[in-house]
């Protein structure tokens, strides 16, 4: 039996918000048909795990892939509503493309937090 705990973070499924390269954010984006075969594929990777507990974002991309896993081993999904995913305010659903020199600026500083405009 294993004495050291591991913990095991796993990125949902694929959304059309991946796919076509917008921000997601908070906002609600399902699996989308390649997201639902990468959530079975994991829930297939993990059925040889030893797990004891599944924990998920409210949002049903987050759900629906730790539901794959948990099939497997008889365990629920625990809803954690901290782990919701970034507010990205009126970025979310925008398309990534059209923002670089936001994103630009924020991995040049990452640690800087601001409430002012970044030319939009």
């Amino acid at each position: 039996m294993r004495t050291t705990p591991i913990a095991y973070f796993v990125r949902h499924g694929q959304t059309s918000g991946n796919a076509g390269g917008t921000f997601r954010g908070s906002r609600d984006y399902p699996l989308d048909e390649q997201g639902k075969e990468d959530a079975k594929n994991v829930g297939k990777w993990f059925s040889d795990k030893e797990i004891s507990a599944i924990f998920a974002s409210p949002l049903s991309r987050t759900r629906d892939t730790a539901e794959a896993i948990s099939n497997s081993k008889g365990l629920k999904v625990q809803i954690v509503n901290e782990f919701k995913s970034l507010n990205v305010g009126y970025l979310a659903g925008e398309k990534k493309s059209d923002h670089e020199h936001i994103m630009d600026y924020f991995e040049k500083y990452p640690r800087i937090q601001t409430t002012h405009s970044t030319g939009h």
